[in-house]
C-alpha cells in the first residue's frame, strides 16, 4: 500500500445531478482506489479546540458494498472512560472498536433497569432505581442514581455520540408504524425492541434522519470503578477494598448492535461471542462482504480476515493491562505505536481512568488556585505525555498533552466550609463543579521520509467562575492555534453555563502577526418552526445542551469587505430554507 502525504485544501466544483451508467460507476470505483493525497489528519486526530481533549479513529478494514454501507473495522480512543476491567478490552488498553452501541452506568445489583423494570425502553421512568448501600453501614441509606449514573450513551459510526432524550409530544416522528419514545439532539428518533438476543428485557431501535435503523439487542457488561465513602480503598481494578466503605457497586452495560439497515433494504449483521460477550465475531452484509475477528488468549483482537488478507494486532503490556503496539496490514506496512520513555509504556490512561481537580484547588478560602495546569505555567515534567504513531505510510505523529484546568462561568453552585467541629473542616465545592481537569493537546508534529515536519502548538485562555460573578462578553474562553506556515487562529468560544458555553463565537486568522480574516457565528434567539428542545433530558444535565439553537448569521471580514450569509428561515428539523448572501465595503 502507498501513501503520498501533502497539506492541500482540494476544492472540487459542483456538477448537476444526472443518471451514471453501471460502466461509469465502476470506472469511478476503480479511480477512488488509486493513491490519494494524506492531508493533516491522517492519524485520524480530533480535537475539541474549546479544552484541547483529543479522539482518535483509525480505520484498518473498509470493505465496499452495493450500497452506501460498508464493512468496516475501526478502532478510537474510547468515549467514556474504559475503566479498569482488563478482560473486557477487546483492543488493549486505550482504543475500542467503533461499532454501533448504547451504554450507561448501572448499580450491578440490578443491571440495566429503568425505575426497577427490565422494560427498560417503554418505561414511562427510563432512569435506574434508587437503592440502599450493600454494606452494614449503608443498608438503611438510599443511594440517588446520579451518585453514578449521567445518561444513555448512543454511539453511531461515522455518525456520531448523543445522549437518548425523552422524545417530546408533538415532535415529529417517522412514519413506519414503530411507537417512538425516544430523541437525540440531531434528531435521532428511538424506539422499543420487545426483547435482546442473549438476556431478559427490551432492547431498542435507532433510526437516523436518512433512514438508516439501528437493532441494539445484545447485552455485556464490564466492571466499572464503585462508588466509595473514601478513595484510600480502592484497588487498580477500579473496586473497593474495604466493604465496609462500598456506596454503590457499578458497572458499564451495553446493548451492541446486531444489524443495520438502510432504507431500501441493504443491511449489515453483527455477530458476537456467546461466552465472552463483548468480543465482535464478524460483520456481514447482505451483498457477500464481509470481516472475521479472531482472539488471542488474553481477550485481545489477534486477526481481522477477508476474502484471503489478513490484518494482524499485536500488544505489550502496561500498568493498565495490555496495549496495542502494532497493527501490521495485508501488506505488510503497519501502524506501530512505539512507546519509547513514555509514561506505563505509551497507555493513553486518560481514556481509561477519570481525571480529578487537584486537591488542593478549592482550599484556602475557596481559592480555585489553577498554578501548575495553566499554559503559561510551566509543567510538571510527569505531567506531559508525548504519544507517538507511526502510520503505514512511513509518517510519525507525535501527540504532546498536559493537564489543565478548564471551566464555564456562572455555573450553578458554589464553594463553602465542610466538615464538623467532631471531626474537621476542609473548604469544597457544591452543586455543579465550576471547573475541570482535562488532558489538553498543547502540541502536534508530522515528519516523515519526503516531507518538512509540521508543527502545532496550542495555548489556552479558559476562564471558571460560579452563578452570577460574570457578565456579558467577559463570559469568554480563548485557543490560540498555531501553525506551520507562521499563522495563527484565535478561536473565540462562549462559556455562560445557561446561555452559551462551547459555542465558537469567532475565529481571527493573522499571518506575523498581520490580520487576514475574522469569521462571526450567531445563533438564532428567536422561536422557529422547529421545536424549542430537541427533547427532555432524562438525567442531570445542562438544559442547554437539549435546545435547538441553529447558527442563524455567519459574518466573513477579509481584505476590507464584509462578507454575510443569513439564514432567513428554517423547517421543523432547523435546517435552513432561505439563504441570503450579500458583501460590502467596511468603513
Amino acid at each position: 500500500m502507498r501513501h503520498a502525504i501533502v497539506v492541500l485544501m482540494l476544492v472540487s466544483s459542483p456538477v448537476s445531478a444526472q443518471i451514471v451508467s453501471t460502466d461509469k460507476t465502476y470506472d469511478e470505483r476503480l479511480r477512488q482506489a488509486q493513491i490519494s493525497a494524506l492531508g493533516t489528519d491522517l492519524f485520524g486526530d480530533s480535537i475539541n479546540l474549546k479544552d484541547g481533549t483529543v479522539q482518535f479513529s483509525q480505520t484498518d478494514v473498509s470493505i465496499e458494498t452495493n450500497s452506501d454501507l460498508k464493512v468496516e473495522f475501526t478502532r478510537r480512543t474510547p468515549r467514556q472512560k474504559q475503566g479498569l476491567d482488563r478482560a473486557q478490552m477487546p483492543l488493549g488498553a486505550g482504543w475500542e472498536m467503533d461499532i454501533p452501541y448504547m451504554m450507561a452506568t448501572y448499580d450491578t445489583r440490578r443491571g440495566w433497569d429503568a425505575g426497577g423494570s427490565t422494560a427498560r425502553c417503554s418505561s414511562d421512568y427510563l432512569r435506574p432505581s434508587a437503592t440502599v448501600g450493600p454494606s452494614p453501614n449503608y443498608n438503611t441509606r438510599v443511594m440517588s442514581p446520579d451518585m453514578y449514573w449521567s445518561g444513555i450513551y448512543i454511539n453511531i459510526p461515522g455518525v456520531g455520540y448523543e445522549s437518548l432524550l425523552k422524545l417530546i409530544d408533538g415532535h415529529a416522528r417517522p412514519q413506519d408504524g414503530a411507537t417512538y419514545i425516544g430523541a437525540t439532539n440531531s434528531f435521532w428518533r428511538v424506539s422499543c425492541l420487545s426483547t435482546i438476543k442473549n438476556g431478559v428485557g427490551e432492547g431498542f431501535a435507532v433510526r437516523l434522519p436518512n433512514g438508516m435503523r439501528y437493532e441494539f439487542d445484545w447485552m455485556a457488561t464490564r466492571n466499572a470503578s464503585d462508588v466509595l465513602d473514601s478513595e484510600y480503598y480502592r484497588d487498580a481494578n477500579g473496586d473497593g477494598t474495604n466493604p465496609t466503605g462500598l456506596l454503590v457497586p457499578t458497572s458499564d452495560v451495553f446493548l451492541y448492535a446486531t444489524k443495520v439497515e438502510d432504507r431500501f433494504g441493504n443491511f449489515l449483521t453483527y455477530e458476537y461471542d456467546t461466552l465472552n460477550k463483548h468480543r465482535l465475531l464478524s460483520i456481514a452484509s447482505n451483498d457477500g462482504a464481509r470481516i472475521d475477528i479472531s482472539y488471542n488468549s488474553n481477550g485481545q483482537v489477534s486477526e481481522v480476515a477477508s476474502s484471503g488478507r489478513i490484518w494482524r494486532y499485536n500488544y505489550v503490556d502496561s500498568y493498565y493491562g495490555r496495549k496495542l503496539s502494532e497493527v501490521v496490514l495485508p501488506d505488510q506496512s503497519t501502524w506501530s505505536f512505539p512507546a519509547g520513555t513514555a509514561y506505563h509504556n505509551g497507555a493513553m490512561w486518560w481514556y481509561i481512568v477519570s481525571s480529578a481537580l487537584p486537591g488542593g484547588f478549592y482550599m484556602n478560602s475557596c481559592a480555585e488556585d489553577a498554578t501548575g495546569y495553566r499554559s503559561q505555567d510551566v509543567p510538571n515534567s510527569a505531567d506531559v505525555v508525548t504519544i507517538t504513531m507511526k502510520h503505514p505510510s512511513g509518517a510519525t505523529g507525535e501527540f504532546t498533552t498536559r493537564p489543565l484546568i478548564h471551566g464555564s462561568d456562572n455555573t450553578p453552585g458554589g464553594c463553602g466550609l465542610f466538615g464538623t467541629s467532631a471531626s474537621s473542616f476542609w473548604f469544597g465545592s457544591y452543586g455543579i463543579p465550576s471547573a475541570y481537569l482535562a488532558r489538553s493537546l498543547t502540541s502536534k508534529r508530522i515528519s516523515g521520509p519526503g516531507i518538512s515536519p509540521a508543527t502545532w502548538s496550542y495555548t489556552y485562555h479558559p476562564r471558571w467562575s460560579f452563578a452570577n460573578t460574570c457578565v456579558g462578553t467577559t463570559c469568554r474562553s480563548r485557543t490560540i492555534e498555531s501553525r506551520p506556515d507562521g499563522s495563527s487562529v484565535e478561536y473565540v468560544f462562549g462559556n455562560n453555563y445557561a446561555t452559551d458555553v462551547g459555542d465558537l463565537l469567532e475565529k481571527t486568522l493573522t499571518n506575523g502577526g498581520t490580520f487576514v480574516e475574522r469569521v462571526s457565528y450567531q445563533t438564532s434567539s428567536v422561536p422557529g418552526p422547529y421545536p424549542a428542545d430537541a427533547g427532555q433530558l432524562i438525567s442531570q444535565g445542562n438544559p442547554l445542551t437539549v435546545k435547538l439553537r441553529p447558527i442563524n448569521s455567519v459574518q466573513t471580514l477579509r481584505d476590507g469587505r464584509l462578507f454575510t450569509k443569513s439564514i432567513g428561515q428554517f423547517d421543523q428539523f432547523a435546517q435552513p430554507t432561505s439563504v441570503t448572501k450579500s458583501s460590502a465595503d467596511t468603513p
